[in-house]
C-alpha cells in the first residue's frame, strides 16, 4: 500500500513523498514480539556460563527481553525499498528494505543527514490542492 509520507529534519518544513508501506497484522506483530524475547531471553542460557558476567548479565537480559519485544510489537508497519529525497541535499536517498516506520529514521548518504519520515496529515496529503 502507498502511503504519502511527510518528510522533514529539525530545521526544515516537512516535504512530501510517496512511499510503499506493508502493514503488519497483529499476529505478525506478535510473532515479531515473541521472537525477539525468545533472542534475548535465549542469550541467557550461554552468558551463565561466562564466568564474574554471569552475575549481572542475565538479569539485565531478562529485564531488556520485555522491552525489545513491546518495541517489536508497537511497529505496525514496514517500508519497502525504495528511494526518497533528502530534505537538506535534496538528493535521491535509498531506504532499506523493512525499515520500521512511525517515524521513519533515515539517514542520507550523500549530506549524512539524519531524518524522518511520517504519515502525511490528512489536510496536507493533496499535493497542489484547492489552495493552489
Amino acid at each position: 500500500m502507498k502511503v504519502q509520507l511527510a518528510i522533514m529534519d529539525s530545521s526544515r518544513t516537512p516535504t512530501g513523498a510517496e512511499l510503499a508501506v506493508r502493514d503488519l497484522s497483529a499476529g505478525r506483530r506478535l510473532a515479531r514480539a515473541l521472537g525477539r524475547l525468545g533472542i534475548v531471553w535465549g542469550l541467557i542460557v550461554p552468558i551463565l556460563f561466562i564466568p564474574v558476567v554471569h552475575f549481572v548479565m542475565p538479569f539485565v537480559l531478562f529485564a531488556l527481553g520485555p522491552f525489545f519485544a513491546v518495541r517489536a510489537w508497537r511497529q505496525t508497519v514496514l517500508l519497502t525499498s525504495a528511494q526518497i529525497g533528502c530534505p537538506k541535499c535534496e538528493q535521491q536517498t535509498a531506504v532499506a528494505e523493512n525499515t520500521p516506520g512511525w517515524p521513519a529514521h533515515l539517514f542520507c548518504t550523500q549530506c549524512g543527514t539524519t531524518f524522518y519520515a511520517s504519515p502525511a496529515p490528512a489536510s496536507a496529503r493533496p499535493a497542489g490542492g484547492a489552495d493552489a
